[in-house]
């Protein structure tokens, strides 16, 4: 997979997690919940906080060690579980409404885990090592052009 894709997907994935941390301060500062009054809102509200925290450091390490398939592979899973229960609440258990507050964090989900499926398969073979050696390499290329300044 091309680097500048790489990066551009990185920069998804952080804007996904900065959501799920904004969708976390929301659920636990205001009283007015997603959930409808006919279940325990307050129970639901703060368990569906404490998963977007979960879900929002999952991504984060995903962002930033994108290298190793077994975290891919559990971003996958992460957004896949909020995929399922957004549209789970929504559909079969009619405990919130299929409204906005339902429909973008669905549609962000689903792009990030497409995006990590196509990272799993065609994502680079490179490792943290290869670009360290990389960037040691550079950085010499810099010292040994001042030197022959």
């Amino acid at each position: 997979m091309d680097v500048k894709y790489m990066y551009t997907f990185r920069g998804l994935m952080g804007f996904v997690a900065f959501t799920d941390i904004g969708i976390a301060i929301k659920a636990f500062i205001e009283k007015k919940s997603i959930f409808n009054e006919l279940s325990n809102s307050e129970a639901l509200t703060r368990i569906y906080g404490i998963f977007a925290i979960l879900q929002a450091l999952i991504l984060i390490h995903c962002t930033v060690f994108i290298h190793y398939k077994p975290l891919v592979s559990l971003a996958i899973c992460s957004s896949t579980l909020s995929i399922m229960m957004y549209t789970f609440e929504a559909l079969f258990f009619h405990t919130t409404l299929l409204d906005f507050i339902v429909i973008y964090p669905c549609i962000l989900n689903v792009m990030t885990t497409l995006g990590l499926i196509v990272t799993l398969f065609l994502g680079s073979n490179r490792t943290q090592d290869d670009e360290n050696n990389e960037l040691l390499q550079k950085l010499q290329f810099r010292k040994y052009n001042e030197k022959l300044k």
